[in-house]
């Protein structure tokens, strides 16, 4: 709930223009970066270390994706790296009231995104695994623990009186992830945190854990290990779930790394450590801004050179952008062909329509441009969009989006085909969208809403699977 409320805020504050949309994103990449040079000057690196760990975060691709839009990830990454720091802090200075505060921020992080109980699993552990356990012997963790609970528990009273749809969204999620080896999930963070970074984050578990120097910072090293070794172990493809901890070694492994330049100043290791490394960092960073940022036009963008290796392909089929790409291209357009639909209806059958749309993208946009046309009310099976129905009394005709064709027939008299979208850019799935009108529901729409939520919109998987079939 908390991502909602700041997008609010924003929104009445700044209005809802691209350029306001993607200030919050940025602010947050901002102070990540900050933050992570922050954290090795508080481990008591210099200018050097506290410039090539926040170079570091800059030139993640995995932060330049999710710090170039406005969603749950561009909190969670600031708000993980803030929880980097407290806990830094606390394993600084002792002093057990940083309990709290870390509480505040764990408990702000779980309201924006619930992956955030892998942070809580990896500060256990840290916390067990050190001398910080004794810190459990005073009120302060306590006290955290009563408030964090506080924090988090209207969203868990939602969840039970809701019948814990999170966890049925996450276990839906899964399905549709793949399968990734530990290793591979290591290959994925090598790729995603930027190859050219390996060095310092390496060096970051190095220094936590094994130099004399990060000895009083043991807890961090075992908490990165920890948040790791569930991404690694848990099987799935997503390097997102655990990226928001690589700032912390990146500002141990930056600190490593000015100290063994100091201690050894050689030419050489100046060389690859002052000029060479930041040098390579800035240079593949810069690269992959292009896949990862809207910077190239899609004409453009498509003939990539990296772009055409499946490394970053992701989308099959001719002229497919990037998903975080290509799902900017088209909702406009979307709308403007569904709006021609309900505008073809009769007066009178206007009155009674509604739309219903498989995917809560295509529900969002309908709802957010619709009030140009005058659209009739939005509903979805997909996602929260399900707790928002059923829509009340019999609606007639339904403009069905995607929604599966066999589902319709089953439950209306008649059924046809009224538009298919089309668009050049977006991702495969999207394109040629049938749009439907169902007419004359043959049951209640109650019904008809509990059966549309066992299978979702059902059709747009079938298109999923036929894409990847035909590629």
């Amino acid at each position: 709930p908390f991502f909602p409320f700041v997008l609010r805020v924003q929104s009445e504050l700044l209005g809802e223009s691209l350029i306001a949309l993607r200030l919050l994103p940025a602010l947050a990449g901002a102070l990540t970066a900050f933050l992570t040079g922050w954290m090795a000057r508080r481990l008591g690196g210099g200018i050097f270390a506290q410039l090539l760990a926040a170079l570091a975060a800059i030139v993640s691709p995995q932060f330049q994706v999710l710090f170039g839009f406005f969603s749950v990830n561009c909190l969670e990454i600031l708000l993980w790296t803030t929880a980097s720091w407290i806990f830094l802090e606390l394993c600084r200075s002792r002093d057990p009231r940083l309990w709290v505060a870390l509480s505040v921020v764990l408990g702000i992080s779980f309201l924006t995104k619930h992956t955030t109980v892998v942070l809580i699993a990896g500060l256990a552990a840290a916390t067990m695994l050190s001398s910080l356990r004794r810190d459990w012997l005073s009120k302060w963790p306590w006290v955290a623990v009563l408030v964090g609970g506080l924090i988090v528990s209207p969203n868990i009273y939602w969840q039970v009186v809701n019948d814990w749809p999170s966890l049925a969204f996450y276990r839906s999620v899964s399905e549709g992830n793949i399968a990734t080896s530990p290793l591979g999930v290591i290959l994925q963070q090598i790729i995603a945190q930027n190859p050219a970074t390996l060095p310092i984050w390496a060096s970051g578990v190095f220094f936590f854990l094994v130099s004399r120097r990060g000895r009083g910072f043991r807890p961090l090293g075992w908490l990165f290990l920890t948040v790791l070794a569930i991404g690694m172990f848990g099987g799935q493809s997503r390097a997102d779930r655990i990226a928001g901890v690589f700032p912390l070694v990146f500002a141990g492994g930056a600190v490593l790394l000015e100290a063994m330049r100091e201690a050894n100043p050689s030419r050489l290791r100046k060389l690859w450590n002052t000029y060479t490394l930041p040098a390579i960092m800035l240079l593949i960073g810069s690269v992959t801004a292009t896949l990862t940022l809207p910077i190239l036009p899609p004409d453009l963008l498509i003939h990539h050179p990296l772009y055409q290796g499946e490394t970053w392909r992701r989308e099959p089929g001719p002229k497919r952008l990037p998903y975080i790409l290509g799902n900017r291209t088209h909702w406009k357009a979307f709308v403007a062909d569904v709006a021609e639909v309900y505008g073809d209806l009769d007066p009178k059958q206007r009155t009674g329509a509604i739309i219903l749309a498989d995917y809560f993208g295509h529900a969002g946009a309908l709802e957010h441009y619709g009030g140009e046309y005058a659209l009739p009310p939005v509903y979805s099976p997909h996602t929260n969009y399900f707790l928002w129905g059923p829509p009340g009394g019999l609606p007639d005709p339904v403009i069905a989006v995607g929604i599966d064709e066999g589902f319709l027939r089953a439950n209306f008299e008649e059924v046809s085909v009224a538009a298919v979208f089309r668009c050049t850019y977006c991702p495969w799935w999207q394109d040629q969208l049938p749009i439907r009108l169902a007419r004359h529901p043959k049951r209640s729409f109650a019904e008809i809403w509990r059966e549309l939520g066992r299978i979702g919109g059902m059709d747009r998987h079938r298109r999923l699977l036929r894409a990847e079939e035909s590629e």
